[in-house]
């Protein structure tokens, strides 16, 4: 009796492990992209756990009961886990059916996951928008308008470097 309970327990870990590594390969294609967006996740959680304290401070609260590791905790798992089965799911719909739709009516399209890669986008997008709203809170500007007056100056620095030509 033992021993056939450790060859159906051996099976099943087997099958379980070929499981794994079915799942895993077939996902590789987005694993870039899931990266990004924990990366936008963690460091919205960062930036947000940085207004958080810097707001408290503000308000003469406790750093401690305003800013707490099961705050972040309770914030930044579902996040994780809720975007990356969003980008898994349109992956899916993408492989299956988006990705032949749009080769259908554009047959020379160039980009490949394109539904997967704009999903991505734009969860990135979102926490880069709260990213940018917790910088607010801590400095009184946003990033869009650093970037913005980055790229004016860089504009006037390569109207001097070379000027446009006149007719």
């Amino acid at each position: 009796m033992p021993h056939k309970l450790i060859d159906l327990w051996a099976k099943v870990i087997s099958l379980g492990s070929a499981g794994f590594i079915s799942i895993s390969l077939y996902l590789s294609p987005i694993y870039p992209l899931m990266a990004l967006v924990g990366i936008m996740i963690l460091l919205d959680t960062f930036t947000g756990r940085w207004a958080a304290k810097h707001q408290a401070i503000k308000d003469g609260k406790d750093v401690r009961l305003e800013v707490s590791s099961k705050k972040t905790r309770n914030g930044l798992m579902p996040k994780l886990i809720w975007y990356n089965v969003v980008v898994i799911t349109v992956f899916i719909l993408d492989r299956f059916m988006l990705s032949d739709l749009l080769t259908h009516f554009v047959p020379t399209f160039p980009v490949e996951y394109s539904a997967t890669k704009c999903a991505g986008l734009i969860l990135m997008w979102i926490e880069f928008d709260s990213i940018d709203e917790n910088y607010y809170k801590v400095n009184g500007v946003t990033i869009k308008d650093i970037i913005a007056e980055k790229i004016k100056k860089a504009k006037k620095i390569t109207k001097v470097i070379k000027p446009e030509k006149e007719d």
